[in-house]
């Protein structure tokens, strides 16, 4: 398993919508960024990418390449999923809280938690958010910003399915083929796949990869076996032969000495 942790701020200022989570929530103020500043989806962002060893932010989506200014940050937690996927990852849940004096969020709670679980493809029950004053102190206390952190839990498809790769081979277990062939829109950690209509996820679909990898090197193992033994088994029947060639001429010879 791996566990990844994020973290994010932005000040507040005029003019900017406050988005969090992927709510609008009316208010005086906005967060500032180079995208929509959705603080709590950068933090969730950020642990799910560190999990993975994939980086951060900042890496994939620079504020410096003007394709990402005003960008949703939802959709992009939605390109953070397929390449978490992709390399081969299950996210099992994500913890999150958001640090604000103003305005009240619990409001936007539950609609917040739906938007995430939306973007990951995952249920509701997987996502948390929690909010929090701190007192009015600090730069959030005194309302010149807001924070987010995150953490989140990953499973390499590998694990999640009893998948073993080792110098010796890979090995599947019988059930988790017949979960893998089964389609059932779920991965072996019970986390839904991307594609829950009938379509392989990416990470379902490198279980399947792996266990052809092992179908295709038991093959090629059992034919080099073969072969070695059809060239022992024609080697020992050609000495056989030979063998009994030489004791038939022998035969001959020692019948022609006592004549």
């Amino acid at each position: 398993m791996r566990i990844g942790s994020g973290y994010d701020v932005h000040r507040m200022g005029e003019g900017r919508k406050l988005i969090i989570g992927g709510v609008d929530i009316p208010y005086k103020k906005g967060l500032v960024g180079h995208s929509d500043a959705d603080v709590l989806i950068h933090a969730i962002m950020d642990a799910l990418l560190g999990a993975a060893a994939l980086g951060d932010i900042g890496k994939h989506f620079p504020d410096t390449d003007p394709k990402w200014k005003g960008a949703s940050s939802i959709k992009m937690l939605e390109m953070v999923r397929s390449l978490i996927e992709e390399n081969g990852f299950i996210i099992e849940n994500i913890d999150s809280t958001i640090r604000a004096q103003r305005p009240k969020l619990s409001p936007y709670i539950e609609e917040m938690r739906l938007n995430i679980a939306s973007a990951l493809k995952l249920s509701v029950g997987q996502v948390n958010v929690k909010a929090t004053t701190e007192e009015h102190l600090g730069f959030t206390g005194r309302e010149e910003g807001i924070a987010a952190d995150a953490v989140c839990l990953l499973t390499a498809v590998s694990e999640a399915m009893s998948v073993d790769v080792t110098d010796r081979g890979v090995s599947i277990s019988s059930d988790d083929e017949e979960k893998a062939s089964a389609n059932s829109g779920r991965c072996g950690s019970g986390s839904p796949c991307a594609g829950a209509g009938g379509e392989m996820c990416p990470a379902m679909r490198s279980v399947m990869e792996l266990k052809k990898k092992k179908e295709d090197s038991g093959n090629a193992s059992d034919k080099k076996k073969k072969d070695k033994k059809d060239k022992k088994d024609k080697k020992e029947k050609k000495d056989k032969k030979d063998k009994k060639d030489k004791n038939k001429k022998n035969g001959k010879n020692v019948g022609k000495i006592i004549l």
